[in-house]
Formats: structure tokens, sequence, C-alpha cells
């Protein structure tokens, strides 16, 4: 074991004694890259006033029917979900918000509709872009009421921002291929849709308005709930769109982008080791690591905080070799569970962090790059608000 011991002091306080010896390492494990947004990650620690630290990036497309069957509802729909993400963007100030208002085939005067989505992507992303409705011979130069193609279109040539949750919230009062009325195309169409949205993490959000009675369809009223659920959506089936009939969806679309992961606080983590710059782990070896887990935020307690167990793969996320007595080449030591108990709120702009030692023991292991997986970092959440309330007052003269 390559250590030498800066340990010296008594141990008139665990946490203090291996907080200050983890402090004198000198290297640290890189944080493995994760597609999913709910993973625990080692990150620079800063104290924070409860919000997390990174907003959660929300790119929504606001999409509408420009048929005549909707002109004369468009400018009050434009409203109304105008005002409806004002609200929620209030409800919801840690989502960074970036709304764009297209028609499918055309604009609305008058209206947020100003242009229509293969306008934006043709003028702004891509103009040699192949659109879906272009292979449809009725309609060569795209339907006014082709809402899954255009869902489709946006999937794959929107300018989502990078690491955006994003969401396409699409109004229309007729079936989602062509409009009215309802057949197999509608229902093709919508599965199409479906597909391309779940494999590029697009939620769609519809409205089926009331105003011809397409959504006296039970197939049409089928489409819009399934191109919407089935993408991590919701479906409004009928009225005409308020304010008050869209709140509740947009403050979801915002709200709870990308699920509720966009929006989780947690605690840093990080593992070090090293006496030294020079210090490598290697093939054959017995090196002491430590895990430190801060808390960087001034009104949060991270309660009873555990790691349940330390899990070594290859760099593939395959299983190590294992050593002809059936040992493992690559080891933790020991591998659980680690206690960290209670991480309490950061104070003074420095983050307060609790640390713990384990071992990692290599025996005629095959030089590369492995993986290191803490299973299961569990802890409560619990608010600590502390603040001061002022009140003015006068007093008269006596």
């Amino acid at each position: 074991m390559k250590n030498k011991d800066k340990c010296q002091s008594p141990l008139c306080d665990v946490n203090e004694v291996l907080n200050k010896c983890c402090s004198n390492n000198y290297k640290a494990l890189e944080p493995c890259e994760s597609d999913d947004p709910c993973a625990v990650q080692s990150n620079d620690c800063s104290c924070h006033t409860g919000t997390p630290p990174n907003k959660a990036i929300v790119d929504l497309v606001v999409l509408i029917d420009t048929s005549g069957s909707m002109q004369s509802q468009a400018s009050a729909i434009s409203v109304a979900a105008e005002n409806a993400i004002q609200v929620a963007q209030k409800n919801c100030p840690t989502a960074d918000l970036q709304v764009k208002w297209l028609g499918v085939g055309g604009h609305v005067a008058g209206t947020k509709f100003t242009q229509s989505y293969r306008d934006y992507i043709i003028n702004n992303v891509k103009s040699s872009a192949v659109f879906s409705s272009d292979a449809n011979d009725l309609a060569p130069h795209g339907s006014m009421e082709e809402g899954a193609n255009a869902c489709v279109d946006l999937v794959h040539y929107f300018d989502w921002r990078k690491d955006a949750c994003k969401a396409i919230f699409y109004i229309s009062d007729e079936a989602l291929d062509q409009g009215n009325p309802q057949d197999a195309d509608d229902d093709a169409a919508t599965q199409a849709a479906i597909t391309a949205c779940k494999a590029n993490n697009v939620s769609v959000f519809t409205h089926l308005v009331s105003e011809i009675g397409a959504n006296n369809n039970p197939d049409t009223i089928q489409n819009y709930k399934d191109l919407a659920t089935q993408t991590g959506g919701n479906a409004i089936i009928g009225g005409a769109g308020s304010e008050k009939q869209y709140l509740n969806l947009l403050e979801e679309v915002i709200c709870s982008a990308c699920g509720d992961c966009c929006k989780t606080v947690g605690p840093c983590i990080s593992i070090t080791w090293g006496d030294s710059a020079c210090d490598n782990l290697e093939t054959d070896d017995l090196e002491k690591m430590c895990i430190t887990v801060c808390n960087c935020y001034s009104n949060i307690t991270f309660k009873n905080l555990t790691i349940c167990s330390i899990k070594i793969l290859d760099a593939h996320g395959n299983a190590v070799e294992r050593l002809p007595d059936g040992s493992l080449s690559v080891d933790a030591i020991p591998f659980g569970p680690f206690c960290f108990g209670d991480i309490p709120p950061c104070e003074k702009g420095k983050a307060s962090c609790v640390s713990r030692e384990f071992a990692i023991s290599t025996r005629g292991a095959k030089a590369g790059g492995y993986q290191l997986i803490l299973e299961s970092v569990c802890y409560d959440i619990v608010e600590c608000i502390c603040a001061d309330a002022c009140f003015n007052f006068e007093l008269c003269k006596s």
C-alpha cells in the first residue's frame, strides 16, 4: 500500500480525522459517463441556496394545426398557452425554458404562430431537410393537418439544445394524418410518430380541440392519447383551449421535464487516493482510497446516507477476471456497506463533507480501464430553513 501515514490526529472525531486525511490525497477518479439523468455524479461542490446547481434545460415546441377550422380558435389558444406558460415558469423557476411557436402547414396572423415548422427548419436548421409529408403524393408540400408527420420531422430536425428535455405540445381539432376522416393512415402515422419520439426522448403533449366533432371519434381520441401517454406526455380531450385548461399540462412539461430526475437534488461524491501526483493504481497493488460525500446546499440535510456496496467491473461493464484460486483480480476491501450518517447543510460558503475509507486490491490484474460502481446510494432529504423576517414600523411622537 503506497500511503504515508498522514492521519496522526487523536481520534476525537472520526469524521474530522477522515476528512482531514482524505483531503491530502492528490488524485481523484473520473466519474463514468451516463445517459441516466437520475445517476449520482461527482461534481465540483460549491454552496447553493437550495436550488439545484444546474437548471433543467427544457425545449418546448408549441405546434398548431393551421387549417381553416382552427383559424377562429388559434388566437385564443395562443393567448391561453402563452399565459399558462408564464404562470408555469413562475411556479418552476429551476427550469431553463425555451419555447418555439410553430404551425403545421403555415402560420396564423395575429398569434404567436408566425411561421410553419417546415420554414423554421429550412431557414434555421437544415435547408436540405427531407420531410415526412413529402412522401405523401396528396400533399407534396405538407398538409396543414399532418400532426403526426410534423412530430416526426421536429424530432429529427428541430435544433434541440444539448441535454435538453424535449417536448412538443400539439393542438388540433382533427385526426393526426391529413385531418378527417379518421382511417388506417392516421393509426399508422401515429405509431410512426410514437416510435420516432420514444427513440429520441421527445415527449408529446396533445390537445384534441372541440370544434367539428373530431373529438367524438373514439379512434381519433385514442390516437391523441397514445401519442401523448406512450411518449411520456399527457393528453387533453375536448374544450376550446383556456389558460386554466393548459396550466396543469404545461406545468408538467416545465416542472417535471425529463421526469422528476431532472430536478433531483443530491450529494456530490468523489473518490480520491494518492500520496503524490506520481502515485498510480497498478496491476499488483493495495491502494487506500477515500469516498467523500459532500452536501453543497445551505438548507438541506442528507440523513442516514449509506452506500450499499462497491462493485468493480472492466471498462466494458463486464465482471473482472478471477485468479486460479477463484478470487477477483481487482477487488474492493471492504465492498460495503458504508454508513455516512447525516450530512448537514454547508456553512459560510464551504461544503459539508463526510469521508470513508476502503482499499483496492489488485493481484495479477490486466492493465487497462476499469469501472468502480457505488451501488445503492441511499439517503433521506430533510429541508432545514432558518431565515430572518423583517417588518417596518413607525413611532409616533408622544
